[in-house]
């Protein structure tokens, strides 16, 4: 992929296959996962729905990948719309480039999830393992959502 191919992914004006379709996102808030004082609860995981594990992690108070609930997924053309930036480096689909990843997130700032300095070269330990079996339970078929922690109703005795 050269720069020209990078820039028109990243402003979203890539061309989405015909044949495409949409899968929902479920957008997981870390608290109801972990405890408040781990280092993953201040977290959204967003799972999508065709690989069924996270593809993107960003701190809960960065509410703009909420708002994305569909991801347009081709198998058939290899084809995803987030296939550059996604995390999931199981799936078959990905095409990860962290230059791509940072330009998506840079509101962010690169570190503040604390990203492993050789993104991209191995699984993440939210898509292997037990891991990777546990996200099918939180996914909201079919459409997806966000599921956060609710400080009201949780346990005092914690």
């Amino acid at each position: 992929m050269d720069n020209n191919e990078k820039k028109i992914l990243v402003n979203k004006k890539s061309v989405i296959p015909a044949g495409a379709i949409s899968v929902g996102i479920t957008h997981v808030d870390g608290k109801i996962i972990f405890k408040h004082n781990k280092k993953w609860a201040n977290t959204f995981f967003s799972v999508c729905h065709y690989s069924k594990h996270p593809f993107a992690l960003t701190p809960s108070d960065f509410l703009s990948p909420t708002m994305v609930t569909t991801i347009a997924v081709d198998p058939s053309q290899n084809f995803c719309e987030k296939s550059y930036s996604c995390l999931d480096f199981t799936c078959k689909l990905n095409k990860f480039d962290k230059n791509v990843y940072l330009t998506e997130f840079k509101d962010i700032g690169s570190f503040s999830l604390g990203l492993p300095q050789g993104l991209g070269d191995t699984p993440l330990w939210f898509s292997i393992n037990e891991w990777g079996i546990f996200w099918t339970k939180l996914i909201l078929q079919p459409e997806g959502g966000i599921l956060t922690f609710n400080d009201k109703e949780k346990d005092i005795g914690d």
